[in-house]
Parts: structure tokens; sequence; C-alpha cells
């Protein structure tokens, strides 16, 4: 699989197997916005108080936090979604939404330094893994450290809620965490009358006979489930996994989503079929039911705009009910 598509796709999931490394200098981390009080708008911080990471680690703070190393994609939009953003004193490379965020050092996702790290000086460490590797060597660095790692849907906005607690802005955050369980209960009711619309989602396509897909376990088998889908690959016990081009075509799916493609025709489904003869007996190319327009941040990305990735494909698979 094209590694830069991988990344940017499903860099939370990555985050599993890897680690980080800085690559910016810490000198950049003393910013005007880091520093001291809360801004007009926002909310001051209750102080002492407890943060409950996803290792089930209460996490002790004595002092409003300020500073933040936000290493996760989703952890920047939400706390920019939360009015947090100007405490991000350190993200990860692929954590650019939005565009505020390209702005503030960034470290690259390959190997992770606590040493390095603890240079920006920040109040908090976030993390997106599943495990504990990394908590003694901030403990170490007296650097507190939350670790979560969201597999649903509720869980995302359960994440957008506590950073919105973390940073000292709870109102919002239960305010964004309310909207998108809200829109999930709106789609899921409204999808639960509509037949299931089989669905193809192709996350690259740099091996033609071996393309990525999303399988059991991934955001986005979840969510094609809630908007009213049949995920093809939903019976494969991997969230990224390679799906076989004759697998694809048995299945015979009524709607193909294709991720990080780029139209050169208007006429998309004559030139699928060219690029990819073997495909072209599908019903699908001839019904012209190809997407190649949806931001795959929003459906693999579990951060608050989970929500708008969910409405869109509840949009994708029943135009009709948009229509009305």
């Amino acid at each position: 699989m094209n590694p830069r598509v991988l990344c940017c796709l499903v860099l939370p999931f990555v985050f599993v197997l890897l680690a980080f490394t800085g690559t910016s200098s810490p000198a950049l981390a003393e910013t005007d916005a880091a520093k001291a009080t809360p801004t007009k708008g926002q909310s001051a911080m209750s102080v002492p108080f407890t943060m409950r990471d996803d290792l089930g680690r209460s996490v002790a703070f004595t002092k409003p936090v300020m500073r933040i190393a936000s290493l996760a994609p989703s952890f920047t939009e939400a706390l920019f979604a939360v009015g947090c953003g100007q405490k991000i004193v350190l993200r990860d490379r692929w954590g650019t939404t939005p565009q505020e965020a390209e702005a503030i050092p960034a470290t690259d996702a390959v190997q992770l330094s606590p040493e390095h790290i603890a240079g920006y000086r920040p109040d908090v460490v976030i993390l997106h893994l599943p495990d504990d590797r990394h908590v003694r060597p901030f403990q170490a660095l007296g650097i507190p450290l939350l670790v979560y790692n969201p597999q649903r849907y509720n869980d995302a906005a359960k994440n957008v809620e506590d950073l919105g607690r973390l940073c000292g802005q709870p109102a919002k955050g239960k305010e964004l965490a309310f909207a998108m369980r809200n829109l999930r209960s709106e789609v899921e009711k409204k999808a639960a009358s509509l037949p299931k619309t089989r669905v193809y989602i192709e996350l690259d396509y740099s091996d033609p006979l071996r393309p990525y897909t999303a399988g059991k376990g991934s955001f986005i088998d979840e969510l094609i489930g809630l908007a009213g889908g049949e995920n093809i690959a939903g019976n494969m016990n991997q969230a990224w996994v390679p799906i076989s081009a004759e697998a694809v075509i048995r299945a015979d799916p009524a709607v193909l989503i294709l991720l990080n493609q780029t139209n050169t025709t208007q006429d998309w489904a004559s030139e699928f079929a060219a690029k990819r003869p073997a495909w072209k007996t599908m019903s699908v190319v001839k019904t012209g039911r190809i997407i190649t327009d949806l931001d795959s941040n929003l459906i693999a990305r579990p951060g608050p705009r989970l929500g708008q990735g969910l409405q869109k494909l509840f949009e994708i698979l029943h135009p009709s009910e948009v229509r009305r």
C-alpha cells in the first residue's frame, strides 16, 4: 500500500504500531498563545482536577493546562474545535486541520522521543495508543501523559468531551459531543427504515490486484452500518486490509467509494472502466455510482468531524432521501 496514503488515511490506527520522533526545534515552542491566562470566551479551569484515560489511569493536574503536545490528528482537530488550538505547542505532522494548525511545530510519526517532546515544556502529552509503552518515560520526566484509543463512534464523541474538559472548555466539549451523538441518532433512525446498500470503499489502489479497503473494527465499517449500508468487506477481521479484485467484482456492490482519487474527466465511470477493464462487468460501472470526492479524514479520523462523515455517507448511499 502506498505509504503516504496509508499515513494520511489511517494514522490514528497506525499508532498501534508506531511511536513518534520530533523534527521541529523546541526553540519554536515558546508562543504567545501558549502562555498564561484564559482569553475572552474561554472558561477558567477548576483546579485541581483529574482526567481518566483509555488505559484506566487517573492523571491528576494541579494547575490549568496551558501547553499541550497533541500527537494525533484527531486530537488537534478536537482541541481547535473546542477553542483550545492556541494551547497546542506541538502536533504530529499529519495534524494539519484546521489550516491554523500548520503554523504549530510538528513532529514526525516515526519514533517517539520523550526528551525531545519535553523541550516544548508541555503541561500534558496526549497520545493515541492501545498500551502503556510510553507511560514510564514521561513519568520519569515529570510530564503528565494521557493515552486515548477511541475505537467506535461514541468513543470519538467522548474523546472530544474529555479534551474540552482537559483544556478548560468543558461546556464546548460537551456541546460538540452531544451534537455528534445526536447526529448519529438522527442518521441511524433514518437509515433503519431503508433498504441496505452494498458498498465498497477503497483506501488505496497502489496494487491493482490487491487494493486496500476497510474491514471489521474500522470507523469506516461502523459508519457504513450506521448510514444504512452493507460493507462488502465487513466480514474481514482487520480494520485496514487488502482485498482481491475478484472478491470486489464477485460482491458486485451498488456503490463504489474511491478515496484519494482525482477525476481527470467528467465521465469518471468510463475512465474507471478503462483503467480497470476486469471491473467493467460490474453493475456500478453502468449506473455510475462511483464516488471520488469524499474526504477520507471525515470517515477514518476519530475526531469532531466524524458526524459529518456519517451524514455524507448517508447521502451517498441514499441519494433519493436527500432529494426529498
